[in-house]
């Protein structure tokens, strides 16, 4: 799924800024609105004007982005500024749904491998023995000599020596690694690396668009008690110049 990418810090941006107070809160949720829209659909940055007025009622917010640069006009709607500088575009987003797909594929099919290795049917026949034997010859053929059973190691002061029990078992298959493949953890593998850094990637842009998250919260809090206050301005000071609380009466200087 990808996402609609912003900053923490977009409620000071220049650009914001410059917009009118009373037309900055439908600016920037046509922004956002069709921000997601254009990433779900993979446009690139392109809306069309019906889908603006369908998620907001009217283009006055898209004239308003308009107005300060982070969007234009053309032909039968409007066009993000910079999309491909700022976010994901059609040929990314499907590159990285076809590497995905792919080492799904990988995995899956490995992992039927090693399902298969694990729980086949052992064959009855001897590995010296063919489907052409005889009963005749399997009588006549000499018993081979057993070998004599070691002693306990307690008894004959050995420490160690001979194979370890998850050789024996045969059970020693190497886990499904980051690239999807099964190997050795200690090969090194450029594919492990990549998906390594992706994961990384992946985890540092969502603990960013959580603080974004995070921000425009608080930004929604502090303009609703901007708004509902009666002594502040409204950039949130009062009349004294000082920071308005909007809880206290005796807040507003006489």
């Amino acid at each position: 799924m990808p996402w609609f990418k912003t900053t923490d810090t977009l409620m000071t941006d220049a650009k914001v800024m410059m917009m009118p107070l009373n037309e900055r809160g439908m600016a920037l949720g046509t922004w956002i609105a069709c921000g997601t829209w254009s990433t779900q659909h993979l446009t690139d940055g392109k809306v069309p004007a019906p889908i603006v007025e369908a998620f907001v009622g009217t283009i006055s917010g898209a004239e308003t982005l308009v107005e300060a640069r982070m969007w234009k006009r053309i032909r039968g709607g409007f066009q993000f500024n910079n999309w491909p500088k700022y976010q994901f575009t059609r040929e990314q987003i499907e590159t990285k749904r076809d590497e995905d797909r792919e080492r799904k594929a990988q995995w899956r099919a490995t992992k039927d491998k090693k399902s298969q290795v694990k729980g086949g049917n052992v064959t009855d026949m001897s590995q010296r023995d063919t489907a052409g034997t005889s009963a005749e010859s399997a009588l006549t053929r000499p018993v081979p000599t057993r070998p004599v059973p070691s002693r306990p190691l307690k008894e004959t002061g050995q420490v160690g020596g001979g194979k370890s029990p998850k050789q024996d078992t045969g059970n020693n298959a190497p886990d499904i690694q980051p690239c999807g493949k099964a190997h050795d953890p200690d090969d090194a593998c450029r594919a492990c690396g990549t998906a390594r850094k992706q994961a990384e990637a992946d985890q540092i842009t969502a603990k960013r668009d959580q603080r974004s998250t995070e921000a425009k919260k608080r930004a929604r809090v502090a303009h609703a008690a901007i708004t509902a206050c009666n002594f502040c301005n409204a950039k949130g000071y009062t009349p004294g110049g000082k920071p308005c609380r909007h809880d206290l009466d005796d807040e507003v200087d006489s």
